[in-house]
């Protein structure tokens, strides 16, 4: 059995103890999703997402295996998938995206997964439809201050035509979906404000790209047709979901993952390309290295990224500065400091915290810790927080 499988399990165990490395450090910090399991540690956490990245790379082999039959194309598929930058980081986060990207991974193993994939399509195109028909909260005062502008160069019959909750919402919808087709998503660093939590961060090595765009000119009729399928849906779900989880293209990289392989082999195998395989193959290399170390170095993250780092540092030093019984404010600026307090301190009913914005030339209140945000909008390198 393990003669037979020996290459996938080589595989899988080197794919392992790389996830493990570290796991409960990098990245640093956690999200807010991390801190509210306030009674695990960060490994913990994360430790079952990474047993569901390793799931995720031998159901992507199996499904491989079954519909190209070719147990080469299949393992060079899943080591592409295994250091794609995107699975890497989400093997080792607490994300939505892992538990559906496996689920779906499992429908591809099923013996009628065509049928299902065709079927699943199709529903997801008419809940994307219905979904435009549901406002987002606060449209209607978009939607009020846009007739303002318009009204003093239109008619107000023609204002309410063009301008409306409907085109609002389609307009907001038809972005999101139209994101999982924005190159510059998957290989280079995408827009801080459009993408939370995907923004800033490449998900595919670039340099793979040549070997992908060969592998889509030799993949037959009825293969492609299925991988249009799959990025299909995983660009509806996106336009679904919103921006609740837009790591949910994840599910991409099974196309990509599979285009790449294909054209890494037909550069092997002809004797005359094999220079430029070689070439490429060395860039590749390259920007794996370049990649893991500054991961490893906490250096990756996005500037906007939802894991704060620095949350451990100031408990810590709110536990060391603060007297007896004395009285903390932490000021209320940046996404949910409360939930990171009560994490890192242990202490679910923080008595004596106060958690509101404040300016502390104004305030009143004498012998107490003030724990203030700057700047409003900060990035890793710089200080989220400053004791006063």
């Amino acid at each position: 059995m393990f003669k037979k499988n020996r290459s996938i399990v080589i595989v899988l165990l080197v794919s392992a103890i790389v996830r493990l490395w570290g796991l409960g450090v990098y990245p640093g910090g956690l999200s807010l999703s991390e801190a509210s399991f306030f009674y695990l540690s960060p490994f913990w956490i994360r430790f079952p997402f990474f047993v569901l990245g390793l799931l995720s790379l031998y159901l992507f082999y199996h499904f491989l295996i079954k519909l190209t039959a070719n147990k080469d194309v299949s393992l060079i598929a899943t080591v592409i998938l295994s250091l794609t930058p995107w699975h890497f980081e989400l093997s080792r986060v607490y994300s939505l995206s892992m538990p559906i990207f496996v689920l779906f991974l499992l429908i591809l193993n099923l013996k009628n997964f065509q049928k299902i994939i065709k079927a699943f399509l199709l529903i997801l195109c008419f809940i994307f439809t219905v979904s435009i028909f549901n406002f987002p909260i606060g449209i209607g005062n978009k939607v009020d201050a846009q007739r303002l502008n318009v009204n003093k160069i239109s008619h107000p019959v023609l204002t309410k035509i063009f301008v409306n909750k409907l085109t609002f919402s389609f307009q907001e919808k038809s972005g999101e979906l139209f994101d999982g087709f924005d190159f510059g998503l998957y290989f280079f660093n995408g827009h801080p404000r459009e993408r939370w939590g995907t923004e800033e961060t490449q998900k595919f090595f670039a340099t793979t790209l040549v070997f992908a765009v060969i592998g889509i000119f030799l993949v037959d009729k009825k293969k492609m047709v299925l991988m249009i399928e799959v990025f299909c849906i995983f660009v509806l779900l996106s336009g679904i979901l919103g921006k609740i989880d837009q790591h949910i293209l994840l599910g991409t990289s099974v196309v990509y993952s599979y285009f790449t392989s294909l054209g890494i082999m037909f550069l092997w195998e002809d004797g005359k390309k094999r220079l430029i395989f070689l070439i490429l193959l060395f860039f590749s290399l390259f920007e794996l290295i370049y990649y893991g170390n500054l991961y490893f170095k906490n250096l990756g993250e996005s500037r906007f990224s939802p894991r704060r780092e620095i949350y451990l540092d100031i408990t810590q030093k709110v536990k060391e500065l603060r007297k007896e019984d004395e009285r903390v404010v932490v000021n209320l600026k940046l996404i949910d400091p409360k939930q990171y307090f009560k994490f890192y301190l242990k202490d679910k009913n923080l008595d004596n915290f106060e958690f509101r914005e404040f300016d502390i030339w104004q305030e009143s209140l004498k012998n107490g810790l003030f724990v203030d945000v700057l700047p409003d909008e900060p990035g890793p390198a710089e200080p989220l927080y400053k004791l006063g």
